[in-house]
């Protein structure tokens, strides 16, 4: 009975973030690094939403590519929630510094896009997580 509860509470909280796109936009204290960040599919897991490990070797950033992963653990209204669940990040599109993808763990789809611009990181999200947690994060490991 608990488990049905997780699943319609978790059901109900991802409907409610899927209806509304977010946008954000922070300063960076290092872009070169946020944009090494975004470029390299092994260091995805230091930054992006739900993601804890790359199930495969890394290859050429190209639209349309799939990549397996593996999910961390997210909290969601009725705890803990998603641990070590494989996923898909199919990716829209690519360049220097700017990446857009869709978080693919099972039905749900869960959209994302991070761009650096000079000294800006900027985001969107919808689905997920928010676009400001997104840059924050980007930021916060950029500094390290």
């Amino acid at each position: 009975m608990m488990a049905l509860l997780q699943i319609m509470g978790d059901k109900l909280a991802r409907f409610g973030l899927a209806q509304r796109a977010t946008e954000a936009e922070v300063e960076l204290t290092d872009p070169e690094h946020a944009r090494r960040l975004i470029d390299d599919p092994l260091l995805w897991s230091l930054w992006m939403p739900g993601v804890q490990d790359l199930l495969e070797e890394p290859r050429a950033l190209k639209q349309n590519a799939r990549f397996r992963v593996t999910m961390r653990m997210r909290s969601g209204r009725l705890g803990l929630s998603g641990g070590n669940r494989e996923a898909h990040i199919q990716i829209v599109s690519v360049g220097a510094g700017r990446l857009s993808w869709q978080l693919l763990p099972g039905k749900h789809v869960e959209h994302y896009s991070v761009e650096v611009v000079g000294g800006l990181v900027r985001t969107t999200a919808s689905g997920g997580e928010s676009a400001l947690v997104l840059a924050h994060e980007l930021e916060r490991q950029s500094r390290t």
